[in-house]
């Protein structure tokens, strides 16, 4: 009978993974499409498009801030994803057999040390 919540929970976490994947996808689709809108409103009234507008379409991968934000959003996704399966199977079937779901948490931690370790490089020693 308790078995059958920790499947509930799992393929929720599971879904759940899926569907903030999807929003980001659709939330990235929305602010391209307002950018092509402003620029095309721009261009029917005559006015000059500024730069801005086309640079801010383009995501630079070699922008560090970026990547960092990319790593922190995926590290916190994987830690959080494997956290919710160790712990419900420690609940469960004791301490010995969570640790079987650790990797994704481990992987987890360890992209957001990695975002973590661009900070510090990319930061001016004065600042932190």
């Amino acid at each position: 009978m308790a078995i059958e919540w920790v499947y509930l929970v799992v393929i929720t976490v599971i879904l759940g993974s899926f569907a903030t994947g999807i929003t980001a996808m659709i939330l990235k689709a929305r602010a391209r499409e307002r950018l092509h809108r402003e620029r095309m409103l721009l261009a029917e009234k005559g006015m000059d498009i500024p730069r801005e507008l086309y640079t801010a379409e383009a995501n630079q991968p070699s922008d560090p801030e970026a990547t960092r934000e990319s790593l922190r959003v995926i590290g916190t996704a994987l830690a959080v994803v494997g956290i919710f399966p160790i712990v419900i199977v420690a609940l469960n079937a004791g301490l010995s057999r969570a640790a079987n779901g650790a990797g994704l948490f481990v992987i987890g931690i360890g992209i957001l040390l990695a975002s973590r370790m661009i900070g510090r490089r990319n930061t001016p020693s004065g600042e932190k």
